[in-house]
């Protein structure tokens, strides 16, 4: 009975000593800050206008180790017409340096404007590790802009010499 006690007892304390590196592990690297068109992004709701290329700048450091074929990622969320996302260039992160990503997305001309329908989530990747953060984004549309998505010509496409050409 003494020997079970005594490896289970053992067999606590090796645990005990392994649990505190593993719950304070550090990640490899980290997303540290995030601007949208040079405005913040943290504890905010980002605002793009639909037809602009929204630039985002991502600022990430490592923590520990070296990690190769990094990916950062930014992409838009809730678009029904297809993906708004770009990708940077594969890169590798060094322990204690920081990296600037520059990522652009057109943003559609036919984007609903909405308060919260859309979700930005930036992604930092590498073949084992992955780190994203996401924002909420507020769609506005320029006051006054005109889209022209058809024209049509009456009496059709040929004219006579002298005759009137009405669009509609």
């Amino acid at each position: 009975m003494k020997n079970i006690f005594g490896f289970i007892g053992a067999l606590f304390l090796i645990v005990a000593s392994i649990m505190p590196g593993i719950a304070f592990a550090e990640e490899g690297y980290a997303i540290k800050h995030v601007e949208v068109n040079d405005v913040p992004a943290e504890g905010n709701v980002i605002n793009v206008e639909r037809g602009e290329t929204a630039v985002i700048e991502v600022f990430l450091q490592g923590l520990n180790g070296t990690f190769t074929d990094v990916r950062a990622e930014a992409e838009i969320f809730g678009y029904e017409h297809g993906d708004i996302e770009d990708t940077s260039e594969i890169f590798t992160i060094e322990p204690g340096v920081t990296y600037r990503k520059v990522l652009r997305l057109e943003i559609p001309e036919d984007l609903e404007p909405s308060k919260d329908a859309y979700t930005l989530r930036i992604t930092i990747d590498d073949r084992d590790n992955t780190v994203s953060q996401n924002f909420r984004v507020f769609v506005s549309e320029v006051r006054h802009r005109l889209n022209i998505l058809d024209v049509i010509f009456n009496p059709g496409l040929e004219v006579e010499a002298g005759s009137n050409l009405f669009s509609i």
